[in-house]
């Protein structure tokens, strides 16, 4: 998944202006998945949310399913579980960008069209919801405050169906088929397992800040952020300068270049 149109480059975040939030993936059988307009139910087939960093003050440096999005130059695996009916099903893949809630979250909405061979098994008797409908402002996954602290975090929607996938914030394995790290990407976290299987998480920090171009002596009154960068807000230090655009207040932690 890509933001921008046509747009594949791995240089460049598939989701970029600080539009973290969870990555979520559905299901839904179809008779025909060129004709169908998927008004049925949809199962929750994978999700990427939430994961805490050590030491962060403001959830925004987290580890979130968008990161992990980024990092993998926009691609996610997803495994088709093998325990579904063979047969035609629409896929709906999406991001929820949360930099602008509780007030204005934003969904990043793709789907698909796929026909399964060799399947066998029933789709789940519970857990499907339909599309109107499956999230509302009220949800704890979607109202709420990412530039806050938070102590936990719950993905908006049903569980994930039986043969689905969960994957831990911060610790995605790209596709093979996948693009190398994003070089604008400001921290990569990493997960490394000891020999006494205990988990160390480190970060890197690059000298780059996504959206933001700065001259060779750093980011200044000099400084200029592109379209949908992060420019203001409780906390910010970057740059404020939007060049050709304005800087908007969506609330008061995140302004925007627009």
């Amino acid at each position: 998944m890509h933001a921008q149109f046509n747009d594949r480059n791995c240089a460049n975040e598939a989701i970029g202006g600080q539009h973290y939030g969870p990555v979520i993936v559905y299901i839904t059988k179809v008779d025909d998945a060129s004709r169908d307009s998927g008004d049925g139910l949809w199962y929750k087939l994978y999700e990427n949310g939430w994961s805490a960093v050590p030491g962060t003050t403001r959830s925004d440096d987290d580890n979130w399913g968008v990161k992990d999005l980024n990092r993998c130059c926009g691609k996610v695996g997803v495994k088709i579980p093998s325990n579904i009916p063979s047969g035609d099903y629409l896929v709906r893949a999406e991001v929820i960008a949360l930099h602008s809630a509780p007030t204005e979250p934003q969904p990043y909405v793709t789907c698909y069209q796929i026909t399964v061979t060799g399947g066998s098994g029933s789709l789940p008797s519970s857990g499907g919801v339909k599309f109107p409908g499956a999230y509302s402002a009220s949800d704890p996954g979607i109202g709420v405050n990412i530039h806050g602290h938070l102590t936990q975090y719950i993905i908006p929607g049903p569980p994930v169906m039986p043969g689905g996938t969960s994957d831990p914030a911060g610790s995605m394995q790209c596709p093979a088929t996948g693009g190398t790290a994003n070089p604008n990407t400001t921290t990569l976290r990493t997960t490394t397992t000891t020999a006494a299987a205990t988990t160390a998480r480190t970060t890197t920090t690059s000298t780059t800040t996504p959206g933001v171009t700065c001259p060779a002596g750093g980011c200044g009154s000099t400084c200029s952020i592109s379209q949908w960068g992060q420019c203001g807000g409780v906390g910010w230090t970057g740059c404020t300068n939007c060049g050709s655009f304005r800087c908007v207040k969506l609330n008061d932690y995140y302004s925007q270049c627009q």
